[in-house]
C-alpha cells in the first residue's frame, strides 16, 4: 500500500464503488431474474470474466482478441485496475536480478505503469468518473427494472 493519504483515499474509494457496483448489479439482475440466488450467482459469474478480461491482468489488451477488447471497454474492471496500479506503482523503485538470459528488468514504477496499462495515470479523473457513471447507470437500470415488474418479495 502506497504510504501517501492521497493515493490510500483513492484506493479505499475504488474499492468501495466496485464493491457497491456489485451490490446494485445483483439487485438489477435480481429484478430481471426475480430469483435472489440466481441473481447471486449471475452476478459472480460475470464479474469473475470481466474482472479477469478486463483487468489486463492476464493478457494486455493489445494482446487481445478484438471482441475481448470491446468487453473490456464496456466492463468496470478495466478502468478500476488502472486507478488502482497508477495510485499502487506510481513513485516506486524496483530492484531485480538481470542474471537469467533474455530477463526484462522494469527499474520503476513510471515503466510498468507504461508498459501494462499506457496512460493509466493521465486518464485518472476519467476512469474514477467512469467508475461513478457505471455505478449511477446500474442504480438506474435496478429502479427501472423493479418499476417496470413491481415491487419483489423474497420469502
Amino acid at each position: 500500500m502506497n504510504p501517501n493519504i492521497v493515493s490510500f483515499g483513492a484506493f479505499v474509494l475504488v474499492s468501495i464503488m466496485l464493491q457497491q457496483f456489485g451490490e446494485v448489479m445483483t439487485i438489477s439482475i435480481c429484478g430481471f431474474f426475480r430469483n435472489a440466488q440466481l441473481a447471486n450467482n449471475t452476478t459472480a459469474l460475470i464479474f469473475s470474466a470481466s474482472g479477469l478480461v478486463a483487468s489486463g491482468l492476464l493478457r494486455t489488451m493489445e494482446n487481445m482478441p478484438t471482441i475481448l477488447q470491446w468487453a473490456g471497454y464496456v466492463a468496470i474492471h478495466k478502468y478500476v485496475t488502472e486507478i488502482v496500479v497508477g495510485n499502487e506503482f506510481s513513485g516506486l523503485q524496483f530492484t531485480c536480478d538481470t542474471s537469467g538470459p533474455g530477463q526484462q528488468c522494469i527499474k520503476t514504477g513510471a515503466e510498468f505503469i507504461h508498459a501494462q496499462y499506457p496512460q493509466a495515470l493521465e486518464h485518472m479523473t476519467r476512469n474514477f468518473i467512469l467508475t461513478g457513471a457505471y455505478l449511477v447507470a446500474t442504480l438506474g437500470l435496478a429502479i427501472s427494472l423493479f418499476k417496470l415488474r413491481g415491487s419483489l418479495v423474497l420469502h
